[in-house]
């Protein structure tokens, strides 16, 4: 979707269907009602912006402490978010927010106030209580992936948006790509780290079924 410049605006999992045909499951991502096409400009006010749209408690911190933006770069850091939360929701059956936030309810009304009162929160005082709740999620994960996938975490779900995306520098300039071949590599490895400890688990147990 980012290739073709559409950004999603509301991954979580109740919005991915599992596609299945025989031995074959396919991810579809579905519900496009909030999705934006990155090519149109934006129809809203800039303050329709600030806290985002939908269910709070799948929000990237910026939506909540009132940070949110209308160009692409805010739109494609928030699928980032979006995605590390799926991914903690997989594990947990708890999106990120409601893990390292807590009371989602206090944070919005929080933003609001230092919003109307002319404030900025420094988004990235959030990090100590967003790397507990990560350290948290990565303790459910598979031994094999455990690592790699806190490392995911850590950067998809970074409270400072602009840090979600991988660093790279063109002339001093940081430089944002629609291509997430990264974050695809990324996962392909933790799959086949996945698969490659289920046959450990496989015939550990038919050497022990053997034994006995």
């Amino acid at each position: 979707m980012h290739l073709k410049g559409v950004a999603h605006r509301d991954i979580k999992a109740e919005n991915c269907l599992l596609m299945v045909s025989g031995r074959r499951t396919e991810v579809r991502i579905a519900d496009l009602g909030r999705s934006k096409d990155l090519s149109v400009d934006s129809t809203l006010l800039p303050q329709d912006y600030l806290c985002g749209r939908g269910d709070l408690r799948f929000a990237a911190p910026e939506f909540l402490w009132f940070q949110g933006g209308q160009n692409e770069l805010d739109f494609r850091a928030a699928d980032l978010y979006g995605l590390g939360s799926l991914l903690a929701e997989l594990v947990t059956g708890h999106p990120m927010t409601a893990l390292a936030i807590g009371s989602w309810q206090s944070a919005a009304e929080e933003g609001q106030k230092a919003f109307l009162a002319g404030t900025r929160r420094d988004l990235a005082v959030f990090r100590p209580q967003f790397r507990r709740a990560i350290d948290e999620v990565a303790d459910q994960m598979p031994r094999s992936i455990r690592c790699d996938g806190a490392a995911i975490l850590t950067q998809l779900c970074d409270p400072v948006p602009i840090a979600r995306f991988p660093p790279r520098r063109t002339t001093n300039k940081r430089v944002i790509e629609p291509d997430l071949g990264w974050l695809l590599r990324k996962a392909d490895i933790l799959t086949k780290r996945l698969l490659i400890e289920q046959k450990d688990q496989r015939r550990a147990a038919e050497r022990e079924r053997r034994i006995s």
